[in-house]
């Protein structure tokens, strides 16, 4: 279980869109983001959204047939998205030497098929469904993090809807 955790409910996609923004527009590579959730959760449309934030100029769609889909951004890094649903056993090759490249920022679906990645990985993105519209999204990590580039000690990211447990 990573350190740092923020739990938030967002009501629809604006909302994600708000609390990705917050957490994600200032990061660099190498970087590994795992997303995790249920079918239909919304991983593929949090990554469509963090290509959003990052400015890439690309279209966002899940590569679950072919496993990896790169997207261009105007920074130093490009982003690599994975779709690791259809997979059982051991990470192809092919995968395995991607992981190698320092100008990356990796967006993982279904990285808990692979407990080694979610221990790789340096921040988690976990995708619960409320109800149609509505999901909890939690985000973690061991890194030290701060605003804008992750401040999880910000109360104001807390779920109000939630009392202190």
């Amino acid at each position: 279980m990573k350190s740092n955790q923020v739990k938030k409910i967002v009501l629809n996609e604006e909302e994600l869109l708000d609390l990705l923004r917050e957490f994600f527009a200032d990061i660099s590579s190498p970087l590994m983001i795992g997303l995790r959730g249920a079918l239909g959760a919304g991983k593929t449309t949090a990554v469509r959204l963090l290509a959003q934030i990052l400015q890439s100029p690309d279209w966002v769609n899940s590569p679950s047939y072919i496993l990896s889909q790169s997207y261009s951004t105007p920074h130093e890094f490009t982003l690599e998205h994975w779709d690791l649903y259809r997979l059982n056993g051991e990470l192809p090759i092919e995968l395995e030497q991607e992981l190698e490249q320092s100008d990356c920022v990796f967006l993982v679906e279904w990285i808990d098929r692979f407990p080694a990645l979610v221990e790789r990985s340096d921040i988690l993105v976990d995708l619960k469904i409320i109800s149609e519209q509505a999901r909890e999204v939690t985000i973690s990590s061991d890194l030290e993090l701060r605003r804008t580039s992750f401040n999880f000690s910000d109360d104001s990211f807390k779920d109000k809807s939630q009392s202190d447990k």
